[in-house]
């Protein structure tokens, strides 16, 4: 078993741009799955929420990394734009930024620049969750499987 004594910094940002990466794919997988399940019976019902579960996502990705980089970013109008434009931000900052710089909320609150990233990736898969579970409750079938382990490199 690996510890955290021997991770590396290196180690821990490449794991981190992996999971970058396969929040993307996650996602990009849940928006054809939502698009395709509209000619589907109540595929437009579920279609109309999970559509609104990815803008959550995709949003709350956008305002974490503005917090991050200190500044707004653009917003786009359409899904496919936003995610690419925040994974490439998200990545960026991932690859150059101090892991250990700290932010501070209106709040007074203080985190780390990792516990908001792992807070970012966590948060999108929570919610993918909750797309999971819609699919179920409006009987559609062969939703896509997008726990990290299924993007993971093979080590």
């Amino acid at each position: 078993m690996i510890t955290n004594s021997d991770l590396t910094e290196i180690d821990l940002r490449s794991h981190l741009l992996n999971v970058c990466d396969s929040e993307y794919e996650a996602n990009l997988l849940w928006l054809e799955f939502i698009r395709a399940s509209t000619d589907k019976p109540n595929g437009g019902q579920f279609a109309s929420k999970a559509q609104e579960w990815l803008q959550h996502i995709c949003g709350c990705y956008q305002v974490w990394i503005d917090r991050l980089e200190n500044h707004d970013g653009p917003r786009f109008s359409d899904l496919d734009s936003e995610f690419e434009s925040v994974h490439k931000k998200l990545k960026d900052y991932v690859a150059h930024c101090d892991l250990n710089s700290l932010l501070e909320s209106k709040d007074k609150e203080r985190w780390s620049a990792l516990s908001i990233i792992q807070h970012m990736q966590s948060h999108g898969s929570y919610h993918r969750g909750h797309l999971r579970a819609l699919a179920e409750f409006h009987g559609l079938e062969d939703w896509p499987e997008t726990d990290y382990l299924y993007f993971a490199p093979v080590e």
